[in-house]
């Protein structure tokens, strides 16, 4: 008889092995599958046979991709599985379209590597894929060109390499194409022996050489340094290096992965070669494998578990505890419900196949809280009672605090964006008062003028008035005489003697002077009460609270009316000379044009010191961007004209060029403001020799 019982113990620990192997391979997030030589599948992870509804792994063993996808792409899959076998050089990272035979099309990030057997022969090839379709789709919906995207992977592709280790020295062996974009190298130029000294900081060359022998003893590594770039510069990297002892004790390699710093790229899987490259990627995805034995009410973990909760096995004594010991410990309380709840129904259930996947908040070792997704399966007995749990947990903490940051950003830009409504509302009300302050300060200027101009028209009307109560009692009493005469009309003699006092007495009054005179009074009487009825009606218009209201106006009758409000201002210093234009209707606020007429026509009066000429013209322009074309109003003044150094000016608030105490410097701001606001615009031109000219442009509708 022969002792089997190491042999039996090998085989359970290996099958052991196997079983853990396959739980990682069929909970992993990826699609993973080996082919052999002639690239016929001969094992697939479940989320392979999963994403191609295949129901079970023997359906698909022995086919190719010629079967499962159309003809150009299992071509291409083909030329790369040969091109690995020929070479034993992977493909990594590489993006797939996969176009099914369905017509369906997927992308996936696929990674390929040669399968060896003992003796380093190649066998077939093994490979990863991630479904990347959903995030193909949104860069597309960005509109990000394929070179753009092409430019935006390379740009963040962690750079992978190892290093072989003999003794005391040690070479790059094998660095990733992707170090060209990095740092503007080709693969071969980084494998040269001196490449590393000639490209290493000198700053950073001591530090290197303290801290790197510390690998071989914790067999891991953190560093960042600076490397010259091919054009001269340098470049900040950190580097995650991982130690694998060799065969012997003299040989290792050094596995590691160099990042841009600067840029903040994401880190990428490390080259899969075997089932530490396997769990190296969990570690890189941040994912962790844990099983829950309902039975024992047992969860075990692993160290990657650990990590994501910030602590170690050391720590928390071991790889289990009760499902009451990982809620106390691990999980948020006010998430404690979920898994309470997760766990009854996963032992209630009647489905063999069910899962689920959660969202929760946990618990650091550090004190801090983190966010974590979980996927899981059940597994039943003969019996149908639910007696293990496992799968993958995920820690999710940087994308909800992003999220929760960009929820906290929007709320404060939609608290802003109502404090500056109010800002603005308040301002347009503060500009509505000093636009109508300014109108008083204004009408205050001309009140003088104006009443001097009302006095005339007055005094022709009290004048005539008086003049036309004496017309009227003499023409009275001439009429009491023919009345007297009416009893003594009976005789002829009686007749003929009232008769010459009749027109003796219609001598003495001069009847026909009268009647003609009564004429010309009643006409002057009627022209000064139009000429009063005109400047009141101009001061009521003008004086009036301007409202955002917008009607069609007569901008000619606008400036003729305006001329009447300022005439006393203008009359003594210069001529008006008109050239209107027949203009049709324009859409605006007249009362704010008037507003700024005023402005200006006051403004031309003060320039001109003696004795000048202002002239005012209008005229239809069209325009191509305008369908009614716009409105051109100038007016020119003789006067001082503007400095240069102050032209650019005028406009300003509170600037003026006239004598402290003669203008507040609002005028003309008003008046740009008032324009901008009729979507027109004022401009102001001077010459050296004198005289100044405003041109207003308004567009016929608004």
């Amino acid at each position: 008889m022969t002792d089997v019982t190491d042999r039996k113990k090998t085989e359970a620990a290996l099958s052991k092995e196997h079983n853990f192997m396959h739980i990682l391979m069929d909970n992993s997030p990826d699609v993973i599958y080996f082919k052999d030589l002639e690239s016929r599948f001969i094992k697939a992870n479940l989320g392979y046979l999963t994403k191609f509804g295949i129901p079970s792994e023997n359906e698909l063993l022995g086919k190719t991709d010629f079967d499962l996808f159309d003809f150009e792409h299992a071509q291409n899959a083909r030329e790369d599985e040969l091109e690995i076998i020929r070479t034993g050089i992977p493909v990594v990272d590489k993006l797939e379209k996969e176009t099914w035979n369905s017509g369906k099309i997927t992308w996936v990030s696929s990674t390929k590597i040669p399968l060896r057997d003992d003796n380093g022969n190649i066998t077939g090839t093994f490979g990863i894929s991630r479904d990347v379709t959903k995030r193909k789709l949104d860069e597309e919906q960005l509109r990000l060109s394929e070179a753009r995207l092409r430019y935006l992977i390379s740009s963040t592709s962690v750079v992978l390499f190892n290093v072989n280790v003999t003794g005391e020295s040690s070479r790059i062996a094998w660095v990733g194409d992707n170090v060209k974009h990095l740092l503007g190298y080709s693969p071969e130029e980084v494998l040269e022996t001196n490449w590393w000294h000639k490209t290493i900081h000198p700053d950073d060359s001591d530090y290197i050489n303290s801290i790197f022998p510390s690998i071989f003893k914790d067999n891991k590594l953190d560093l960042e340094f600076r490397l010259k770039h091919s054009e001269g510069h340098y470049v900040w990297l950190r580097a995650e290096l991982i130690h694998v002892s060799g065969s012997d004790e003299k040989s290792s390699e050094i596995f590691g992965s160099w990042v841009d710093i600067t840029e903040r790229m994401m880190a990428q899987e490390a080259l899969l070669k075997s089932e530490e490259q396997l769990s190296y990627a969990l570690k890189i995805a941040r994912l962790a494998y844990w099983e829950y034995d309902i039975v024992s009410d047992l969860f075990i973990f692993n160290d990657q578990y650990y990590s994501i909760y910030k602590t170690s096995a050391e720590r928390e004594a071991g790889y289990t505890m009760s499902s009451r010991q990982y809620i106390e410990n691990f999980v948020h309380p006010d998430d404690a419900g979920i898994i309470v709840l997760e766990i009854k129904k996963a032992i209630g259930t009647k489905d063999h196949g069910y899962n689920n996947q959660l969202e929760f908040r946990i618990r650091l070792r550090d004190e801090t809280t983190g966010y974590v997704s979980v996927r899981f399966f059940i597994t039943k007995d003969a019996k149908g009672a639910t007696i293990r749990g496992f799968g993958v947990i995920q820690d999710i903490t940087e994308r909800v605090i992003r999220e929760q940051e960009k929820k906290e950003l929007e709320i404060q830009l939609r608290q802003r964006n109502k404090e500056l409504e109010k800002m603005l509302a308040d301002l347009q009300k503060m500009q509505s008062s000093l636009v109508h302050s300014e109108k008083m300060a204004s009408l205050g200027e001309l009140s003088a003028g104006i009443a001097h101009e009302i006095n005339n028209p007055l005094a022709f009307v009290s004048s005539n008035v008086n003049r036309l109560k004496e017309y009227f009692k003499d023409t009275s009493d001439l009429l009491q005489k023919w009345h007297e005469l009416k009893p003594t009309l009976a005789s002829i003699e009686d007749c003929k003697s009232g008769l010459n006092e009749i027109d003796k007495f219609t001598t003495e009054i001069d009847l026909n002077f009268i009647v003609q005179d009564f004429d010309r009074m009643m006409l002057s009487i009627q022209d000064g009460t139009q000429r009063i009825k005109k400047i009141v009606d101009g001061m009521r218009g003008f004086s009036h609270i301007a409202e955002n209201s917008f009607s069609y106006a007569n901008l000619n009758q606008a400036i003729d009316n305006t001329l009447t409000i300022v005439w006393n201002e203008i009359k003594y210093k210069a001529a008006i000379e008109k050239d209107y234009t027949d203009l049709p209707l324009v859409k605006c606020n007249i009362s704010e044009i008037q507003q700024v007429l005023v402005n200006l026509l006051v403004n031309a009066a003060h320039a001109i010191d003696e004795k000048g000429v202002i002239k005012i013209s209008t005229c239809l322009k069209p325009d191509p961007d305008l369908k009614s074309g716009y409105v051109i109003i100038k007016i020119t003044d003789t006067g001082c004209g503007i400095p240069p150094d102050k032209i650019k000016r005028i406009f300003d608030p509170f600037f003026t060029t006239k004598p402290v105490g003669k203008g507040t410097g609002l005028g003309l701001w008003i008046s740009s403001t008032i324009i901008e606001k009729h979507k027109g615009t004022i401009t102001a031109e001077s010459e050296h020799s004198g005289g100044s000219t405003f041109i207003i442009k308004l567009p016929v509708e608004q």
